[in-house]
């Protein structure tokens, strides 16, 4: 409970930017299928980010792994766009929203307050102990975005919006930057950027 109330506190600092806009750009591409690709794409980013938290698995986005990210990204975002109208796969949807949270946490630098810390300190002796309060971290820091999925389910009059093609083109559009941005370093040079400016 209080790594996922950390989560939720650190929404208000600057390292938490990188992630949840990535986060929201797939719930809006997704159109009236946000409820999928927000579960989704936060349980994709929580596992990534326990792979590297807990040092089970180091994944540097650096260089050609950054290009190979970004490119990922980018199309993710393209796929969950045209799925987003109800007519495509609920698949190809569920599949780009995870591979969007596996990326934009494989580059994300969280704020590490006292309760992740003392996660992250004990998390290499006993990775599978750190599973779950990073993932509660991860469901905190983006809890805007399954609020945004949860509202889509309880007030059906918003999927018309949310599918209309300004929205879910202008979302797939940004997630196209974003993964460009990946792929040039500028993502990375940001994340580091927004993270000396947390007050955590």
């Amino acid at each position: 409970m209080g790594s996922f109330l950390e989560g939720v506190e650190a929404i208000r600092q600057p390292c938490t930017l990188p992630i949840l806009l990535s986060s929201l750009v797939f719930v809006l591409a997704a159109g009236r299928r946000a409820p999928i690709a927000g579960a989704v794409f936060v349980g994709g980013a929580a596992l990534v980010a326990w792979l590297r938290f807990a040092s089970v698995w180091s994944i540097d986005l650096t260089g050609v792994n950054a290009v190979v990210g970004g490119v990922l990204l980018a199309a993710a975002a393209i796929a969950v766009g045209m799925s987003s109208s109800g007519r495509g796969s609920v698949g190809l949807v569920a599949g780009g929203s995870a591979l969007g949270g596996a990326v934009a946490a494989a580059i994300w630098r969280p704020c590490v307050g006292s309760e992740l810390a003392e996660v992250l300190d004990a998390a290499p002796g006993a990775p599978a102990g750190a599973l779950a309060p990073i993932t509660a971290y991860v469901v905190g820091v983006c809890l805007l975005t399954l609020a945004a999925g949860v509202l889509v389910v309880a007030w059906p009059r918003l999927a018309g919006p949310l599918e209309s093609v300004p929205v879910t083109r202008g979302a797939s559009t940004v997630g196209v930057l974003i993964g460009l941005s990946i792929a040039m370093g500028w993502w990375g040079e940001l994340v580091d950027e927004l993270l000396r400016r947390s007050s955590v």
